[in-house]
């Protein structure tokens, strides 16, 4: 994932290029999501593996900001944008992981995960809205 922003000529497309990298759109993406969803819930109870998810979650947050930076310019701004992001992606995420492979409901949000993520960086309000 962090050779991915290298093949994008624009912010929006490094941006966009990660994003998708991150979301479980395929069978391998839906099993390592399910993999980070154990260790996630492991770590509630194991103080070593709360640090160590405490500590991936803060450098993807880093990675994202990072990518905002240039489209948002202002630092609240960008703040306001990763946090809703990072929501969005998030529950995507967990949808898609959860999600039982060939349920009619999992194809349908696979094939519209990407637009859900387009329609909210392209809105009117957005610096982002640059998408063609």
């Amino acid at each position: 994932m962090r050779k991915a922003p290298a093949i994008a000529s624009t912010d929006f497309e490094r941006l966009w290029v990660v994003v998708l990298e991150s979301l479980p759109l395929d069978r391998v993406r839906r099993r390592e999501s399910r993999v980070w969803l154990a260790f996630w819930g492991e770590s509630v109870n194991d103080e070593a593996l709360g640090v160590e998810n405490a500590r991936r979650y803060a450098e993807w947050r880093r990675i994202m900001r990072t990518l905002l930076g240039p489209l948002y310019g202002a630092e609240s701004s960008a703040e306001y944008e990763l946090a809703h992001l990072l929501a969005l992606t998030d529950g995507i995420r967990l949808a898609l992981a959860l999600g039982h492979s060939g349920a009619p409901e999992l194809d349908s949000l696979v094939a519209d995960s990407e637009a859900v993520v387009i329609r909210y960086l392209s809105r009117s309000d957005s610096p982002a809205n640059c998408v063609s």
